[in-house]
């Protein structure tokens, strides 16, 4: 049974919200992560419902137009969500996990004098890919590190973007460029890509000391 209209919280609306920015799950996969209706999904998406809760760009209303053409072109791109059957397997490739750690063992092999400062330009990088000339975007960077506001924008709900958000932390950031350039989107919130974010930061913390 769902939840009525009416005892939708504030804390609710503003997680809904979140997702519904994310653009990684169907309206009704919302609805049933928050035990509300679709119908209640879809009057927050539009602002008709909770317009004085601010979206995570800070705007207020019906979510902006901008993003939900993004969302939108996610979804043709097939970008899927995170809860489809594809993406609902916890395990990576063992070549992408390879891949993963050759970048990290190469940063690890730069000179203990300079590897601090490394670590830091890298993670307050914000040079952003060049668009295809299709103007479709690419579902894999070919690059080592993915631009930190491409990560920012096409996953604002992503956990560890969040806690990125909410505080600094240069090895963390850098660790989430390598392994979202190496996988595909509708991986990124799988629990073995946000594991292997972790792992390869504590690798570098390791080295920072």
């Amino acid at each position: 049974m769902t939840l009525p209209r009416g005892l939708v919280s504030e804390e609710i609306a503003s997680a809904i919200k979140v997702d519904l920015w994310a653009g990684h799950m169907t309206q009704e996969a919302v609805a049933e992560k928050y035990n509300v209706s679709q119908p209640t999904i879809s009057r927050i998406f539009r602002g008709r419902d909770w317009p004085q809760l601010p979206w995570p760009d800070g705007s207020l209303g019906h979510i902006p137009t901008e993003r939900r053409a993004i969302i939108h072109a996610s979804r043709h791109r097939r970008t899927r969500y995170q809860h489809d059957q594809r993406a609902g397997h916890s395990e990576l490739a063992p070549e992408e996990v390879s891949d993963i750690d050759s970048v990290v063992e190469n940063l690890l092999a730069i000179e203990d004098s300079n590897f601090l400062s490394t670590i830091q330009r890298k993670a307050g990088e914000t040079r952003r890919r060049a668009p295809r000339a299709d103007g479709v975007g690419s579902r894999k960077y070919r690059g080592d590190m993915l631009p930190w506001p491409d990560i920012k924008e096409s996953d604002p709900g992503h956990p560890i973007v969040q806690e990125l958000e909410r505080q600094d932390d240069p090895p963390l950031k850098v660790a989430l460029r390598i392994v979202c350039a190496k996988l595909p989107q509708e991986d990124w919130q799988k629990p073995a890509a946000i594991q292997m974010v972790q792992d390869e930061a504590d690798k570098i913390r390791e080295k920072i000391g």
